[in-house]
């Protein structure tokens, strides 16, 4: 690359500066620029030298900043609060800085003289392109999109693909993508997996399995021993009219009990392993026990 200068005057001194980025949109990049007037003088304030602000419109804007000395010698000049220095120009009194900008608004470029000096500033905000960080690897592991939407994607399936985890290193969340399982809590370490909001007289609903024909196994609780408890008004209805089983509660031992109901903690009905059925009204009545369609009853 090439760059040239073409003046009606010889000026008393001139500089050229190129700066080369990469991941900026390739149409219609700008997002705004300003420049100082040429009257403005710097004063040695931190950030005394601005180019004024531009206000851009998307999130992660390359933020390209320079300013020119105008009067020799020249200051002593550093980059503005934010920026990082590209070029110091000691010989020539043009300076380059940039930085990102991680949420768009207002932003202008700066530096701080250390003599009070006349100078022209200007700033450049550069969109960035589409996606806006990927990793290096080829298939793009990693992918953020201007707007927002994350792609994570395995070279090779791993059992542990997705953690997050505590200052510890406990795990509070694991993603298997070699068997499609997800993980929440650690060996040892108490969790919560809250699916809907914990307030709000709200109505939520939560799928769990397929939405067309086949079986869903869900395992609730632990798999050693253990007590599982669901708490408040709970209706299970079958996806599918007429179809397979609504529900289906299988004791995979030898040992406990296959299912128990409780009025207020109390047990009220109790089918034992093997099948046997106890029924057990918290308070006695005539009609504690009733079969629909007879006019048996135990009381």
């Amino acid at each position: 690359m090439t760059a040239t200068f073409n003046g009606a005057t010889t000026p008393l001194y001139r500089a050229i500066t190129i700066a080369e980025y990469s991941g900026v949109a390739a149409v219609s990049a700008a997002d705004g620029n300003a420049v100082s007037p040429n009257t403005a003088m710097s004063g040695t304030t931190t950030d005394g030298a601005t180019s004024g602000s531009v206000t851009t419109t998307q999130n992660g804007d390359l933020i390209f900043g320079a300013v020119a000395d105008g009067t020799q010698p020249f200051a002593t000049i550093t980059s503005g609060t934010g920026f990082s220095a590209r070029t110091t120009g000691a010989a020539s009194g043009l300076y380059v800085e940039d930085k990102i900008q991680s949420t768009a608004g207002s932003v202008a470029a700066t530096h701080t003289f250390g003599t009070n000096h006349p100078y022209v500033e200007s700033v450049l905000a550069l969109k960035s392109a589409a996606s806006a960080l990927t990793d290096t690897y080829a298939n793009a592991l990693f992918t953020l999109s201007q707007i927002g939407q994350a792609t994570y994607r395995n070279s090779t399936d791993s059992t542990t693909a997705f953690q997050i985890q505590n200052a510890a290193g406990n795990n509070y969340l694991n993603l298997n993508t070699s068997g499609a399982v997800l993980s929440v809590g650690d060996v040892a370490i108490a969790s919560t997996l809250q699916l809907g909001n914990s307030s709000g007289n709200v109505t939520q609903t939560i799928n769990l399995g397929n939405n067309t024909t086949g079986t869903t196994n869900i395992n609730i609780g632990n798999s050693a021993a253990g007590t599982v408890a669901v708490i408040g008004s709970t209706t299970i209805t079958n996806r599918t009219s007429g179809s397979a089983d609504t529900l289906i509660i299988n004791n995979s031992s030898s040992t406990g009990s296959i299912a128990k109901f409780q009025d207020n903690g109390l047990n009220v009905f109790t089918l034992s392993d093997g099948g046997a059925a106890l029924f057990k009204p918290s308070t006695g009545n005539d009609s504690a026990t009733r079969l629909p369609g007879s006019e048996c009853g135990w009381g």
